[in-house]
């Protein structure tokens, strides 16, 4: 599994960012977590990216439009958050140090980040993101060990008042499905099968989310049956 390592690096005041760095046309889910809270993405919103940002040098540098790294620097603006970002000359490019304040801890931590569940294979501002793709930031305490993990809820509507609840499992080497998760749906609860889906009757407004134990639980998702 490829990862990204993050040097350690103050954190970046995003109030400054250029007013150029305006949101993009597309939007996507994005969660930044640690394994005691969700820092943003608790509700599943969807998030465009910012255009440009400044490292922590306090210079301002461009990005591609609609990567994954302009999103958290959007996100994290959004949430109230600062994020680090150190700029490299020689790879031209910018590595994340900390989310909110908090760097990695350590030698061996560091900020992964994932797409669709899966460990990103090239560094934020390589991926460019599509409609609809979920990102996740996790900050990963030791990567010599395995985990973190964090669970990702998705609803599919299937059909009047049925909606299909899918819980993965995921932060290592692929995506699982998240075998004997709880999914909470409205306050009642429900055992995850083996294959990681849930088909439920449902009238009128609903919220769900899901949880396991020594894993991250999922967004909280709501929606109308």
């Amino acid at each position: 599994m490829t990862r990204t390592r993050v040097l350690v690096a103050a954190a970046v005041a995003l109030l400054a960012i250029p007013a150029a760095a305006q949101a993009a046309n597309v939007r996507a889910g994005l969660r930044v977590v640690t394994e005691q809270k969700t820092l943003v993405g608790n509700d599943g919103a969807l998030v465009g990216a910012t255009r440009s940002y400044l490292d922590s040098a306090g210079t301002p540098r461009a990005l591609p439009e609609n990567t994954a790294l302009g999103q958290l620097v959007a996100g994290t603006a959004a949430a109230g958050l600062s994020v680090g970002i150190d700029y490299n000359e020689q790879f031209a490019q910018g590595f994340l140090s900390s989310i909110g304040g908090q760097p990695a801890a350590g030698g061996n931590a560091f900020w992964a980040f994932y797409v669709d569940n899966a460990a990103a294979q090239v560094g934020a501002e390589a991926v460019i993101l599509k409609k609809g793709q979920e990102i996740v930031w996790m900050l990963d305490p030791d990567f010599n060990t395995k985990g973190p993990y964090f669970l990702d809820l998705d609803a599919i509507p299937s059909g009047r008042h049925h909606v299909t609840f899918r819980v993965t499992r995921a932060g290592g080497d692929k995506p699982v499905p998240a075998k004997g998760a709880i999914l909470t749906i409205n306050g009642e609860r429900f055992t995850v099968p083996a294959n990681g889906r849930l088909a439920v009757d449902a009238t009128g407004d609903w919220t769900a989310r899901a949880t396991l134990k020594g894993t991250i639980r999922s967004e909280q998702l709501s929606g109308t049956a």
